[in-house]
């Protein structure tokens, strides 16, 4: 029998490659018997792997053995790691890097399962006009493109996806040389830096998920040409496309910037002989020709690291893509963790484009109690600078910070410019002594913040948004008030909202997607869920 837990959002970072052999293991069973299993085991999953869940299931069914799964994005499996939470029997990320950053030696016995690298999805037109097609693309041609404004682009988050990261790590790599391995030094020189800051200046929107990339992507085709992504992802969006009778991505692969995702699955070590012996099945069932077959269908590459993989399923790896499995990649080779960490650092901080984030806090009679200690305890991750640091959320010296509480009324507005750290305590502090008030109004606060989006000079060179934070139900206004004052400003600003408690998700769900934007469930836990959504501009 087979029980799944409720699945959250997760963003994962794709930095380093574990080289496991698949697809030459004979066909055979490799699940013990019965009696030798154990009764239950748990998983720690990432969004990439997710879609081989039913491969799991499959073989934890014939073993007879009850699994769950728990999503969790890169930075808390890290954090969570660092901490001694052990509390999973296996944890399946989409890179062993994050594992290797968490330092907790109970997790072992790492097994690459499938592997996608990280590329520049293009419109065949476009990639046409550039004349990408069929030609060895290096980042020096990537650049200028994006620059003179050729590629209207859509990416990941450096610190809070997968594929951000990686592709990140591979175009500082890229704009060093290509040396044959990434350090401090190159982080440290002027015109690296110049390069992937004029990079990711041009760069409009950044979202947490590659999955949700992708899906904003093909939702807003008209508004763009090209987005960074998995090979996989793209080759999903491609299927997408086809079937609606619109052009399709080609892929690029920037060959002195190529990284590459490679899944590994792990055993956390309990002192359970049965676990231990299950879960080693389960990574040589998932290795086996059957297995990688299915994997591959999925659009996955499979096989050794390079995995110049002939393939005859051209529905998944269309050569009219630029999809090429016979060519052998090579990817770069991931700096230590302490270069990861500092680079990280780099691009939260100093390289990409500037935020103007708005966070509209309730503060209504409902919120009395835990609700108000997990607002505050979020705000505070966020507002204190070296919470913000553990988790990859610093605030950069160009970005804007606005806070508008709220109940049925705006309570208070407060911004502070940039980043010093003084200013963002003392914001913290006023957050933290916010007291509870009336009823609800979930769209004034939203319309205040557009109308001071409004009064910033050069707004464009920030990405903007709003994240709306509400327990209940409005008593007042409604969408159609924002989208007019959004029509009457000329300020179209996403609104990424958070329903937690009893709050009515259909007038969240709502103003998110008027608003091009995204609901996040903060029920089952607020502070995680605003880390989440702090990936999102």
């Amino acid at each position: 029998m087979v029980k799944k837990m409720t699945k959250s959002r997760f963003l994962v970072f794709a930095v380093g490659i574990a080289v496991i052999g698949a697809g030459c293991r004979p066909a055979v069973d490799y699940t013990p018997g019965i009696a030798l299993n154990p009764a239950s085991v748990s998983f720690l999953t990432g969004s990439e792997t997710e879609p081989l869940r039913p491969l799991v299931e499959q073989y934890a069914r014939k073993a007879g053995v009850q699994v769950t799964f728990e999503s969790k994005g890169a930075v808390d499996i890290m954090l969570g790691l660092k901490s001694g939470d052990n509390r999973y029997d296996a944890i399946w990320p989409s890179n062993s890097m994050w594992v290797t950053l968490g330092g907790n030696s109970q997790v072992k016995e790492g097994q690459s399962i499938m592997r996608t690298p990280v590329i520049l999805w293009v419109k065949r037109s476009t990639a046409k006009e550039l004349g990408w097609i069929g030609k060895t693309v290096k980042m020096q041609d990537i650049l200028p493109a994006n620059q003179s404004g050729k590629l209207n682009m859509l990416v990941t988050s450096a610190t809070q996806s997968n594929s951000g990261a990686s592709a990140y790590f591979g175009y500082l790599s890229a704009f060093s040389g290509a040396p044959a391995v990434l350090g401090e030094e190159h982080l440290n020189r002027p015109d690296v830096r110049k390069k992937i800051k004029s990079f990711y200046d041009n760069i409009k929107h950044s979202f947490g998920s590659s999955k949700w990339a992708k899906d904003y992507f093909i939702d807003h085709y008209d508004e763009f040409n090209s987005m960074i992504n998995y090979e996989s992802m793209g080759i999903e969006a491609n299927r997408t496309l086809a079937s609606s009778g619109r052009e399709p991505l080609y892929a690029v692969y920037p060959v002195d910037g190529l990284t590459i995702a490679d899944c590994p699955m792990y055993y956390v070590d309990h002192g359970d002989d049965k676990k231990h012996q299950f879960i080693r099945g389960l990574q040589q069932f998932l290795q086996s020709p059957e297995a990688q077959q299915e994997i591959m269908r999925q659009g996955w590459r499979v096989g050794a690291a390079g995995m110049g993989t002939a393939s005859n399923d051209s529905a998944a790896f269309s050569p009219d893509w630029g999809v090429d499995m016979k060519r052998v990649l090579q990817p770069i080779r991931f700096p230590s963790p302490q270069v990861i960490e500092k680079g990280l650092s780099l691009y939260q901080t100093v390289l990409r484009r500037p935020i103007a984030r708005a966070y509209c806090l309730d503060f209504s009679g409902s919120m009395e109690g835990e609700g108000q200690r997990q607002v505050k305890q979020a705000m505070r991750l966020i507002l204190d600078p070296e919470e913000a640091r553990k988790h990859f959320l610093d605030i950069g010296p160009d970005d804007i910070t606005v806070v508008i509480t709220f109940d049925s009324e705006v309570i208070h507005q407060w911004v502070v410019r940039g980043n010093d750290p003084k200013e963002l305590r003392d914001l913290n502090a006023k957050v933290q002594a916010e007291s509870i008030r009336g009823g609800t109004d979930i769209f004034l606060p939203v319309e205040e913040a557009i109308g001071y989006f409004k009064s910033i000079p050069n707004l464009e060179r920030h990405m903007v948004s709003v994240e709306l934070m509400t327990d209940g139900r409005s008593d007042s206004g409604s969408v159609e008030e924002v989208m007019a004052k959004m029509s009457q400003t000329g300020v179209k600003v996403p609104v990424y909202s958070i329903g937690f408690g009893d709050a009515d998700d259909s007038q969240l769900q709502e103003i998110a997607k008027r608003t091009s934007a995204k609901y996040f469930d903060g029920k089952k836990d607020l502070v995680k869920t605003f880390r989440e959504v702090s990936g999102y501009n």
